[in-house]
């Protein structure tokens, strides 16, 4: 079960309709629409899905989320940008106070499933680094479509680091814990003016909101 709420600022947008479509099966598309306070119900299976929405007088809605198997009831806030005359700044989807799994779902071994957002284009590596003396580097092939999988020594401090063509160096530190299964790292296009920001490493156990990018 998905509950959520459509705003814009603080601003909550109620009978404002809701395009979700199932990435993971593709071909599938629900429909709904916010009730008069703005807040919506959904009920979904895990998977990647992808929300659409155009409120009246706010910039589009389009938004990515994932909600992995075994994940505690997600709570959605969706925010879409303040309509203005020059251009729309990129909606955003949170994920509101979803715990952690309980410990039925505890495993002996780390598996972290990757993304690198936005996607490469092509297949590269990231290089994942322990923070402990002696500890060794490992190589994770990255795909196109920017996943990889990487299943850590055990929890700890790491740093990732990758050269990718026509991005922004990546290197970051990051914490991992025993119950942390997904890694999204968030780069940055190479600007023509060669300037460039700092990736950012977020760790998750349960659902997730991909970061949009700007268009």
């Amino acid at each position: 079960m998905v509950n959520g709420s459509l705003r814009s600022g603080t601003l909550l947008l109620p009978k404002t309709s809701l395009y979700v479509t199932d990435l993971s099966r593709p071909g599938q598309t629900l429909e709904d629409a916010t009730d008069l306070t703005g807040h919506f119900r959904l009920r979904l299976a895990p998977g990647t899905y992808n929300i659409h929405a155009a409120p009246v007088s706010s910039c589009p809605v389009d938004n990515t989320f994932v909600i992995p198997a075994g994940s505690p009831p997600v709570r959605l806030r969706v925010v879409a940008s303040a309509l203005t005359f020059t251009h729309c700044p990129p909606s955003r989807t949170e994920i509101v106070g979803a715990p952690h799994p309980g410990r039925s779902l505890h495993k002996t071994t780390l598996a972290v499933r990757g993304f690198l957002i936005p996607a490469p284009g092509r297949k590269g590596s990231v290089f994942l680094i322990p923070q402990t003396s002696g500890g060794p580097v490992q190589e994770v092939p990255l795909n196109k479509d920017g996943s990889f999988f990487w299943t850590p020594p055990g929890p700890g401090t790491f740093i990732v680091q990758a050269a990718l063509p026509g991005f922004c160096p990546v290197y970051q530190m990051f914490p991992v814990q025993r119950t942390d299964r997904f890694l999204i790292l968030s780069v940055h296009r190479l600007g023509t003016d060669g300037k460039c920001f700092p990736a950012k490493a977020s760790v998750y156990s349960g659902a997730f909101a991909l970061p949009a990018e700007s268009r």
